[in-house]
């Protein structure tokens, strides 16, 4: 089974480039501080309140990147950073009925457009900007970012049922859609 896996991401590699932004495959590691960009263990010091945190490697298909995460006035925030320490967004897990009740509308007739059936398994709140503008929200201060929806959904479609990452506007509108490659759990050894 895992040598099935191995080829079938063999596969995706070899895809042009076109085919291998359908596919997204990510396996996280938890890292010590000491291994972290120091651009990205700057940024963190200035977060409010941040003390209890765990930084991650996340391996990708084409690239790598390191996250945080953490907890800020009660609230889940993963914050990632390219391999060189740069932000690349913030995020933060909320539930589907704390948005608007017109987003909610959106976001639904957006899935339905793609999707026989689905179910949400996680939202997340993206915000991307300058550094100095992400913690500025991030501290309850109204600054321009970029406000998107990152939702993992399990969903029913001609090919049968699959997990998806969808990238939605703050408006609900697709931007990106991308099938994830999930890790087989089943190990056969004889």
């Amino acid at each position: 089974m895992k040598s099935i896996f191995l080829l079938l991401l063999f596969a995706l590699l070899s895809c042009p480039q076109s085919m291998s932004g359908q596919f997204k495959y990510e396996k996280e590691y938890r890292v010590p501080k000491s291994s972290v960009p120091v651009e990205a263990l700057e940024f963190v010091e200035k977060l409010p309140n941040f003390s209890k945190h765990k930084w991650y490697l996340e391996q990708g298909l084409k690239s790598h990147s390191y996250e945080v995460k953490t907890r800020i006035a009660k609230k889940k925030y993963s914050i990632e950073f390219d391999k060189e320490g740069n932000l690349e967004d913030a995020e933060i897990l909320i539930k589907f009925k704390s948005l608007a009740p017109s987003l909610q509308v959106e976001i639904n007739e957006t899935i339905l457009d793609k999707f026989k059936k689905y179910k949400i398994k996680k939202i997340q709140r993206q915000l991307s900007g300058s550094p100095e503008n992400v913690i500025s929200k991030i501290n309850g201060k109204d600054s321009p970012i970029t406000t998107r929806y990152e939702l993992i959904i399990k969903a029913n479609s001609e090919d049968g049922i699959s997990t998806y990452e969808l990238l939605m506007d703050d408006k609900g509108l697709l931007l990106n859609q991308t099938k994830i490659i999930e890790e087989s759990l089943e190990n056969l050894e004889f």
